[in-house]
């Protein structure tokens, strides 16, 4: 009876020590202070599927993971906003076939690659009792820094969108 006793301490300090990992992990992922409020040339894919919103669209980009990109963000997923220039009107809900081409940001699909300027910061927000806690659901989901897309004019996709994630987005489409 006292080896029971000394297995669920065991269990319970092998569960503490995982979760403590996992943070750790979460935590080792993000951009480091001294890289804050940087402007990145960066390239990679589009994941999830972008929301687009009346003047802006969010997405996901994970970076590649290549010699030529950020040393803290190669292979990283950010989490960025792509808004409009505020001289063009707001988004209508149903818009002409020519708003691609004035509002480059509408052309992001998921699996499609793109290079881009960012300005990027670590993951922050208020914890308030009861609110939404986009640090935490920032760490729940990896994301290693946030921020939007500068120079939008100057971004270029690279290639289409393929893969199962362009799957995804044309079913949702359809």
């Amino acid at each position: 009876r006292k080896k029971d006793g000394w297995r669920w301490l065991g269990v319970g300090l092998l569960g503490f020590t995982w979760a403590g990992a996992q943070a750790s992990w979460a935590m080792s992922v993000r951009l480091p202070v001294s890289m804050e409020r940087g402007e990145f040339a960066v390239r990679g894919a589009i994941v999830d599927l972008p929301s687009h919103e009346a003047r802006r669209t969010r997405f996901d980009l994970i970076v590649d993971d290549d010699v030529s990109q950020p040393d803290a963000l190669r292979g990283k997923r950010l989490r960025l906003a792509w808004y409009d220039d505020y001289a063009l009107p707001p988004l209508a809900a149903r818009e002409d076939a020519d708003a691609a081409r004035t509002r480059p940001r509408l052309r992001l699909q998921t699996g499609a690659r793109w290079a881009l300027s960012a300005k990027l910061r670590a993951p922050r927000g208020l914890r308030n009792p009861g609110g939404v806690d986009s640090e935490r659901y920032a760490a729940i989901d990896r994301i290693a820094a946030t921020g939007y897309v500068r120079d939008p004019l100057r971004a270029r996709r690279l290639a289409g969108p393929v893969g199962l994630d362009a799957w995804r987005a044309r079913m949702s489409a359809r």
